[in-house]
């Protein structure tokens, strides 16, 4: 027992030593990132006429574009792998258009693993036929790796997803881009909503 106890000292003394040096440390990286993400949107918050808001994990600005709420949010390096065997990792960018109508649901994203293909998915057979004859695919095959763009009606959300790698966070003039695709895709969904109540 008496040799025992030289262990347990040490092995308190590097606790005491170590742990408030990892949480420093640790401390310090995250405010690192929080400040790597801001910078990295500020260029990008005139366009919305917004103000950028960060953490250790990403940055956003809320603003408008074209007179609609608009929200741009940046998480780096986000893992996006749907299996343990590989892993993606991205810089995600996601722009959400809010204030839209619509009872059903509906995305448009390219799956598969080896050879992937564009799929409209949305649980009404009209607005998938309107959404796969429009130019939004064609329009998404332009922005780069991973894109996907789709509707949530509990929130009347048009959401963009896209990796803007090897970049942090897109040029102003891509992301004015990006922003006219979501006001464009928005005319879209409302012409492929079916009327009725």
């Amino acid at each position: 027992m008496g040799q025992g106890l030289p262990d347990i000292v040490i092995g308190a003394i590097c606790i005491i030593v170590f742990l408030p040096l990892a949480v420093v440390t640790g401390g310090i990286l995250q405010r690192r990132a929080k400040s790597r993400n801001w910078r990295a949107l500020v260029p990008l918050a005139p366009i919305l006429h917004g103000s950028v808001e960060s953490d250790h994990k990403s940055a956003w600005i809320d603003g408008e574009f074209d007179g609609r709420r608009v929200r741009v949010r940046l998480t780096p390096d986000q893992d996006i792998s749907q299996s343990s065997e590989y892993s993606i990792r991205i810089n995600l960018l996601e722009i959400h258009l809010f204030g839209l109508s619509g009872r059903y649901g509906w995305e448009i994203a390219r799956t598969g693993v080896l050879r992937k293909t564009w799929e409209v998915k949305a649980s009404d057979e009209t607005i998938r036929g309107k959404l796969s004859a429009s130019d939004l695919i064609s329009r998404l095959q332009k922005i780069g790796n991973h894109p996907s763009l789709r509707y949530e009606p509990g929130s009347g959300t048009l959401e963009l997803r896209a990796d803007v790698k090897p970049r942090l966070a897109p040029q102003p003039d891509q992301l004015r881009t990006l922003l006219e695709l979501m006001i464009h895709a928005s005319e879209v969904h409302a012409i492929a909503e079916p009327a009725g109540p």
